[in-house]
């Protein structure tokens, strides 16, 4: 169960460790990327090109990174003067260079150190003393409007460094006002005072904290724009606390644009400073790495750097953020040990929460009531996997308290459902799942609605009306799908692997137990294809957002205003609720208005009413799951369905030995691989027992797919011309192709991603020959290498029309990751979704060696007019059975 929809009620938390963290700001105006110079982290402030200003009298770290191939540890020497060293430096290796951590406390008006490397001078710095007044300490003294009312008429004073510091201050108070729009008037105004007064460093953290809270009122250009003036403030010396401020305020805005991709390698643009010293960013880049693989479903990655953070010294300085931190490590552990409450973990989680529930009820007092709520949710969830209703019932009462934000308030009516449920009350559950729903469904929380659809349908097997319950489940599947629009494509993945598998394996189980095998094997079908449709529908949203950002902002915007008006509805006078709520509705039809113009031309056909495609004659249809700790195999031919169970995985013949008499009947089987099965060479197997069986890896999709054109063959290879003998071999597939009509050649760097779309939507065949990536919980951040960048299957799912047959010459591109009742949507499942017919890949990888042996075979019978499927099981009717070459598949549509 992924809280990730929770997160977007906890802003607060986000604006809380931006404004902790951004001190001071630099980006390189030569470079859009990493700056490759000598960088320093730690100063209060960077005054002009080399001024490092520092608190009198206080022990500091300057971390420097020298990124010189010749630097090694043993050779960087410092001098000083005016600056004492309390301690010795410590210098540590990195892959990119040295850094060098100074510890220094200047006791005077200023200083100078300089820092060489091998006798050559890489970094002369001035230290003077930081300016005296502290905006912070204006914010501390007073609440924000004392400190708006104090400060207003001093900055309309002011000018240059008094007025840039002044303006931050004034901003701040501002926006924690609700009075946005001026605050970010100010916030620009001190941008150009900085600049004014020649400081660097508050300029492009005026920019920057404006960039931030632009994204959070979804005016993205506007954001963007105040990025792209942090980066152009001029300075000779790299700021590695700008450096990492920077990405995070990046990654921040691809989040809110729903650019998952980019916000990811923002974030990891921000890791590169932090680990060459730009400490003051590390706990935040960690808890924003950590909310990008959540939603990428990576949960023990997130867990990890969330460690990470929880070991930061911003956790000892500030009780809020451990609460926070761990928090969300102890949920991310529970999560990942659902199934088995006496694991160590397990209990060390449970242990977490409640350590961060103690720390909102004594230590940290100003928390966000999201943050607290939440907290307190998660202990009732977790009790619950102990069944213990009792300790669920506490937490949801604690909970209460702080669930006046709807969003909140919906999940806590979750939980209450849940316990019905565990309690046995099946018919109050369904009802209570039900108006649950109901209630989601108004305030636009698709991730709501479907859980408790979800819910209900489970409430219905528990009263064993399976009819219903199959119905109620096909139901909640759709609305998973709704869901998946607003959430990561990784994300609704998890969500549907860890919540709703449960719930088709209980399904399916009980199906089996009254003997309804078909039913059963129909409804693991449903689950896996509605899934991999899902994952699809994202993708083509998620490759089509920036054409419509306007509408993602106008709809986020309208989402805004209805959970406002929805939380001044929970506290307001009688005499007003009349008013609030006609208010209301008509905000949320004007939100679900804005939903239309950003889900039309993007959401593929549902499956709702859709039925499964039923085998062609002589074709097995074959798919092996495990149900709990039962491995359960279905056979269907000739419409009729087997069903074999046992205890243990199958191995080797085991996945077909049960079926063989009747797959001797058959001239194709169709493999519905997942979990297990995935890493199985399933048609390496069945060669070896019937040699003429045809073997084809299926995504199980709708039998109506898109009409191919008649177009060229499209043959791409060597993007980065680092394999031997490409581009012979590519020229050599091109002359075999143009027997069968024209061919377009792009190899090398004429092999572009934007060369490549264009030319691969025309095209009817198409072969490429380089480097894939498989990466990401369910594939979905795949990546097939062009000469610059690389295309991911949402790239290839924006496709206009894909080609019907494609051959990929590349390691891991047809891999599938075994997820349970699914199949991964890697870079061969993507040419599928778009509309291709068959696709040959390898699953893992390959030498070069035998891809070009293989392409060459292949193209040589497509030459003569054979279609990839057939020119595929010629080939390797041929091979021996210890062949490399059986690491790559035949991947068919249907």
């Amino acid at each position: 169960m992924s809280f990730f929809g929770a997160w977007r009620g906890t802003s607060g938390s986000l604006a809380f460790a931006i404004a902790a963290a951004i001190s001071v700001t630099h980006r390189d105006a030569r470079s859009s990327g990493p700056v490759s110079g000598v960088a320093i982290s730690g100063c209060s402030a960077l005054v002009g090109p080399d001024i490092c200003e520092l608190p009198v009298g206080e022990i500091k770290t300057l971390s420097v990174w020298l990124p010189s191939a010749d630097a090694t540890t043993a050779s960087p020497k410092v001098n000083s003067r005016g600056v004492r060293q309390p301690r010795p430096m410590h210098t540590e290796q990195l892959a990119s260079g040295v850094r060098v951590d100074l510890p220094v406390q200047l006791d005077q008006a200023a200083g100078t150190l300089t820092l060489a490397l091998a006798g050559e001078v890489v970094l002369r710095v001035h230290l003077r003393r930081s300016a005296t007044w502290s905006w912070q300490a204006e914010v501390r003294a007073a609440s924000a409007a004392e400190t708006l009312a104090r400060l207003q008429p001093r900055l309309v004073a002011a000018v240059g460094a008094e007025r840039s510091k002044l303006a931050r201050a004034v901003a701040e108070s501002a926006i924690a006002l609700g009075q946005r729009s001026y605050g970010l008037e100010v916030l620009a105004d001190g941008a150009h005072a900085a600049l004014a007064s020649q400081r660097a460093s508050e300029a492009r953290s005026h920019w920057l904290r404006l960039a931030y809270n632009q994204a959070q009122a979804h005016d993205f250009a506007a954001a963007e724009a105040a990025l792209r003036n942090a980066r152009a403030v001029p300075s000779s010396l790299v700021d590695g606390d700008g450096e990492a401020a920077f990405g995070y305020v990046s990654g921040w805005l691809a989040t809110n644009l729903h650019d998952l991709r980019g916000a990811a390698r923002a974030y990891e643009d921000a890791q590169t400073w932090v680990e060459r010293g730009a400490v003051l960013m590390a706990p935040q880049v960690a808890v924003a790495r950590a909310r990008i693989a959540e939603q990428q479903g990576r949960l023990r990655d997130a867990l990890e750097l969330l460690e990470s953070a929880l070991h930061s010294s911003l956790v000892t300085s500030s009780a809020c953020f451990r609460a926070l931190a761990t928090a969300r490590a102890g949920w991310f552990e529970l999560e990942l040990n659902p199934r088995d409450p006496a694991l160590p973990s397990v209990k060390r989680a449970r242990d977490r929460l409640r350590e961060a529930s103690g720390i909102y009820g004594t230590e940290c007092t100003t928390a966000p009531p999201a943050d607290v709520g939440l907290t307190e949710l998660y202990l009732g969830f977790a009790a619950l996997r102990y069944h213990e209703v009792g300790q669920a019932r506490t937490a949801l009462a604690r909970a209460g308290d702080f669930a006046t934000a709807p969003q909140l308030r919906l999940w806590r009516n979750l939980l209450a459902s849940e316990i019905r449920l565990a309690e046995g009350q099946a018919d109050a559950a369904e009802s209570s799942f039900r108006e649950l729903e109901a209630d989601a469904r108004r305030h636009l929380s698709w991730e709501l609605a479907w859980r408790a659809a979800e819910g209900a349908a489970r409430s219905l097997v528990a009263r064993r009306q399976l009819e219903a319950a199959l119905a109620e489940f096909r139901r909640a599947e759709e609305l998973l799908v709704a869901s998946m629009d607003w959430f990561s494509v990784d994300a609704g993945a998890l969500q549907f692997l860890d919540t709703h598998h449960e719930t088709t394996e209980g399904l399916a189980a009980t199906l089996i137990e009254l003997g309804r095998v078909p039913d059963a094997f129909a409804a693991l079908r449903h689950a896996r294809r509605r899934l991999v449709v899902g994952l699809a529908r994202n993708a083509e949203l998620g490759a089509a957002s920036l054409e419509k950002r306007e509408s993602l902002r106008t709809h986020l915007a309208a989402l805004d205003n209805v959970e406002r008006l929805a939380t001044e509805l929970e506290t307001c006078p009688v005499s007003q609720r009349a008013f609030l709520e006609a208010r209301l509705a008509t905000e949320q039809r004007r939100a679900q208005a804005t939903l239309d113009p950003l889900t039309d031309g993007a959401r593929l056909q549902s499956t709702a009413e859709d039925p499964l495609r039923s085998p062609e004659p002589a074709e097995a249809l074959l798919l092996w799951t495990e149900i709990g700790t039962v491995w359960h195999g279905f056979f269907e031919l000739d419409r009729e369905v087997q069903h074999v169970s046992q205890s243990h995985e199958p191995s080797a013949r085991g996945w077909l030995s049960p079926f063989e008499s009747q797959l001797a009947r058959a001239q194709r089987l169709t493999v519905l691989s997942e979990g297990a099965l995935a890493e199985v060479d399933l048609h390496a197997i069945a060669r070896a027992i019937l040699p003429e069986l045809r073997v084809v890896y299926s995504l199980d999709l709708p039998a109506h797919r898109p009409m191919s054109f008649s177009g060229p063959t499209l043959v791409t290879g060597d993007p980065l011309g680092d394999l031997p003998n490409a581009q012979r071999e590519a020229t050599r597939i091109a002359e075999l192709a143009r027997a069968s009509g024209p061919v377009e050649l792009l190899t090398g760097p004429a092999l572009t991603m934007s060369e490549f779309a264009r030319a691969a939507s025309r095209a009817q065949r198409l072969h490429y020959g380089g480097h894939a990536t498989f990466w990401g919980v369910d594939g979905w951040q795949s990546e097939l290498q062009m000469a610059r960048g690389a295309i991911s299957p949402a790239e290839i799912l924006a496709l206009p029309h894909a080609p019907d047959e494609v051959v990929l010459s590349a390691c891991s591109a047809g891999r599938d990751a075994g997820l349970l009742h699914s199949q991964s949507l890697g870079l061969a499942q993507a040419f599928l979704l778009a509309g291709g017919r068959s696709v040959v890949a390898p699953t893992r990888s390959v030498s070069d060696r035998a891809a070009r042996r293989l392409s060459l075979e292949l193209w040589q019978k497509m030459a003569t007019g054979k279609a990839l499927a057939d020119a595929y099981h010629l080939v390797f009717s041929k091979l021996a059975p210890d062949d490399e070459l059986f690491s790559f598949r035949l991947f068919a549509a249907q």
